[in-house]
């Protein structure tokens, strides 16, 4: 009888210990929660003030500019397809414009961007004089970018003037 009482009583103990653990799992699970939610808050706020004013004119980062900018220059001549997406990544990574991890942020806000902005030429040297504020030394992996989107990827007046625009922004000479 001894024996069956220790049992039970290691059972009963084991099984209020798992649920104090699976009680402190929870607890922690949701303090990461709201961890994540506090260091999240700065930049949902950013994003919410940036909704109601044009996206070129609201920048403040320079890798943000140069994807929207791209998107800008692959949707100019109608709808963005997979190719010229695929090729804005690479260009991205090839320039180390940003990490993979961060790609899905800067792409689903350069797309937004560029359907929230009207006129592409002006919306071109808005990003580019933001590009050249922010981040002065990166005139020529910008010029590089924009020249692997070659002909049939987008307007191609607009990349010459774009092109231009860069080149009197950056102080470049061609």
């Amino acid at each position: 009888m001894h024996i069956i009482g220790i049992i039970v009583g290691v059972i009963v103990f084991i099984v209020v210990w798992w649920s104090r653990l699976k009680m402190l799992n929870e607890v922690a699970t949701k303090a990461a929660d709201v961890v994540d939610t506090a260091v999240k808050a700065p930049r949902r706020w950013r994003f919410r003030r940036q909704i109601s004013e044009n996206p070129a004119d609201t920048m403040d980062d320079p890798r943000n500019a140069a994807v929207t900018l791209l998107y800008l220059l692959a949707a100019s001549d109608g709808i963005l397809t997979e190719n010229e997406e695929k090729l804005i990544r690479q260009q991205a990574f090839e320039k180390k414009l940003c990490e993979e991890k961060d790609w899905d942020d800067y792409s689903v806000y350069g797309r937004w961007a560029v359907g929230r902005m009207s006129g592409d030429q002006k919306n071109a040297k808005k990003l580019i004089k933001t590009i050249a504020r922010l981040a002065p030394d990166a005139g020529d992996n910008l010029r590089d970018m924009v020249s692997a989107l070659g002909a049939g990827t987008c307007d191609e007046d607009l990349r010459a003037e774009v092109l231009s625009q860069i080149g009197r922004s950056f102080k470049i000479q061609s």
